[in-house]
């Protein structure tokens, strides 16, 4: 996986597998800062590898990720690629 930076994604923990997803994160490795990414990020805790998971709809930085009773994962709130909040689960 290249030019994905997860830091200040979230992260949610999934039962059952032990694997975590990490939706968001940061644009500097496209040069903006502070800036959110559609990415998508698993990590399998078997066998420590990262892969891709899907991109999201809408570009986030510093979101809020809630696991739902179906198992679907929400994520809320955070900033956009162009600075602004992302409104719009």
């Amino acid at each position: 996986i290249s030019q994905v930076d997860s830091f200040c994604g979230a992260a949610n923990l999934l039962p059952g597998t032990g694997n975590v997803l990490l939706p968001a994160g940061d644009a500097r490795p496209f040069g903006r800062v502070n800036a959110g990414v559609r990415d998508a990020v698993l990590f399998n805790a078997n066998d420590e590898s990262i892969s891709r998971a899907e991109d999201m709809e809408f570009e986030r930085w510093y979101p809020t990720s809630t696991m739902l009773p179906d198992g679907d994962i929400l994520v809320v709130g955070g900033r956009d690629g162009q600075l602004n909040n992302t409104p719009i689960p």
